[in-house]
């Protein structure tokens, strides 16, 4: 969130309702959990930090007023370390559908193909609001540099959609072995060994 901010407000100074408007506009609300309290509370943290500082309040009819804030010098220095950092080197994240997938094998072969037939579906679906998002995009001629991250995600969900379909289509023909074809499994995990051994019984 707070490189989110820092990185709209070295565009240009704005306040935070339409910081929030500019990161809808550009889905940024599908790579940080975007909050509109959540964004107002970020911007209070960077302000006390130094790295951002009110320039002035509007208002507007009967709107509450709004303050207008710009980046600071250290503000710039801060993001660009931080940016620097990301893009360097690979963060380590938990995501959910790593954890899902490998014990995948606990559910029945179909409710899997059918759950798996759902996030498809899904992922699809989302492939044509990025494809279409990217149109609107290009329409307005706002620069990529502002847009390129949805090139990448909608290059990791095409290796995603590439990846579920190859694996649903090995379930549904039965050429993965799924936990109903199996014999009972037992582990040795004394040290040193990594051991599973079938007992049929």
């Amino acid at each position: 969130m707070s490189v989110c901010i820092l990185g709209l407000l070295r565009e240009r100074p704005m306040h935070p309702y339409e910081m929030y408007q500019l990161s809808v506009q550009r889905r940024q609300d599908r790579t940080i959990k975007l909050r509109p309290g959540s964004l107002y509370h970020a911007v209070d943290r960077l302000a006390a930090q130094g790295l951002i500082r009110a320039t002035g309040t509007e208002r507007s009819g009967n709107r509450p007023e709004r303050t207008t804030y710009e980046i600071t010098d250290q503000g710039v220095v801060s993001l660009g370390d931080r940016v620097a950092e990301m893009l360097e080197a690979p963060a380590r994240v938990y995501p959910e559908f790593v954890v899902a997938i490998a014990e995948a094998h606990t559910l029945d072969r179909q409710r899997t193909i059918d759950l798996l037939e759902r996030r498809i579906a899904t992922l699809i679906a989302e492939h044509h609001e990025t494809v279409s998002a990217i149109g609107q995009i290009r329409g307005r001629q706002l620069p990529e540099m502002f847009w390129v991250d949805l090139g990448y995600q909608e290059h990791m969900r095409a290796a995603e959609l590439e990846w579920l379909t190859s694996l649903l289509g090995r379930l549904a023909s039965g050429d993965m072995p799924w936990i109903e074809n199996l014999p009972d499994l037992s582990f040795d995990e004394s040290p040193g060994n990594a051991c599973i051994s079938a007992n049929k019984t």
